[in-house]
């Protein structure tokens, strides 16, 4: 098997590793338009080709898109056309008018990186939520932060001084838990979002966002580069409730749990499974992500319509919270 990738430092760099170890993939080309960039590319192998002519990437089965947000439109276009399979980094397209376009592409040979429901706690809940194992949810909370908007390097780096809102938290960060969560849920609101400022910086450090789930299900997710390192995910249920702080993930049930003055107590926590960090949790879900990519292309299958269906939903919800003025 042979791939394409589109991109070729930071994020594209970790993906160019992880099929580089993948023993079905037999040859990498590495594309990026300017030449002179590629002399910065760093990773050596003997199945790694690198090349600024994409007509070179007509012999790949596969294309995996890292490029830019902006540029995610016309790659996925171009090798459409071509009729590879592609893998193309979240989001599907950064504007109205070419997630439009690419709507009317065909969908089954194309997934996007939306790692996270890949993950074990994403299918743990789903499991849970279907099997109606405590009841049902009432209300979820997501907090995910860390301080880099206090780092001299936040002003200097181009994606967060970038307009788009793709590449503030909200987006880049946000449209992650907005697929995570239209993995869980078939229907999903956007209900209101606060942006602000904590740090000195002239860009958003911290979003709020509301949601409301099947109609009845409150949601709040908390985004932050201008707060200390939180990974939480709460999802309480009528009968108990789910855990994920830092990657170690705990139930606690049943609701009707008494003192000996009869008075209501905190549930028994029960273990579910811990991961050394929420980033070896999350790395997880990227490596099966890529690995289901592979094996669809080895055994020529199709992807699920209904996925590419939600993919596009979670970059239209994002998109829509470019209408609230705060």
């Amino acid at each position: 098997m042979q791939l394409g990738v589109i991109g070729y430092r930071n994020h594209a760099a970790k993906l160019i590793r992880l099929v580089n170890s993948f023993k079905d993939v037999k040859k990498i080309f590495v594309y990026h338009p300017d030449k002179n960039k590629l002399k910065n590319f760093s990773i050596y192998s003997k199945k790694i080709l690198i090349t600024s002519d994409i007509n070179k990437l007509n012999v790949v089965d596969g294309v995996i898109i890292a490029s830019r947000s902006n540029s995610h439109s016309d790659y996925l276009n171009f090798f459409s056309k071509k009729k590879k399979y592609i893998f193309c980094e979240k989001p599907p397209a950064d504007n109205e008018k070419d997630l439009s376009a690419i709507k009317k592409l065909k969908k089954n040979k194309i997934k996007f990186n939306f790692h996270l429901i890949q993950t074990f706690f994403s299918s743990y809940v789903k499991k849970t939520l279907d099997l109606k194992e405590f009841g049902e949810p009432i209300n979820i909370t997501i907090m995910v932060s860390h301080g880099i908007a206090f780092k001299k390097s936040f002003n200097k780096n181009w994606r967060f001084n970038d307009k788009n809102i793709f590449s503030s938290i909200t987006g880049n960060l946000g449209i992650h838990y907005i697929r995570q969560l239209l993995f869980w849920f078939k229907k999903l609101e956007l209900i209101n979002i606060h942006q602000q400022t904590f740090s000195k910086s002239k860009s958003i450090d911290t979003t709020n966002i509301n949601l409301l789930a099947n109609k009845k299900v409150n949601i709040n997710i908390l985004l932050s580069y201008a707060a200390p390192k939180i990974n939480l995910i709460k999802i309480i249920f009528t009968n108990g409730y789910l855990e994920m702080k830092d990657g170690k993930i705990d139930k606690y049930s049943p609701r009707d749990v008494f003192d000996n003055k009869g008075q209501f107590k905190i549930p028994k926590l029960k273990k579910v499974k811990y991961f050394k960090n929420s980033t070896e949790h999350n790395y997880e879900g990227l490596v099966k992500n890529l690995k289901i990519f592979i094996k669809y292309i080895k055994n020529k299958k199709y992807f699920k319509e209904s996925d590419f269906r939600d993919d596009i939903k979670s970059a239209e919800i994002i998109l829509k919270m470019k209408k609230f003025d705060n």
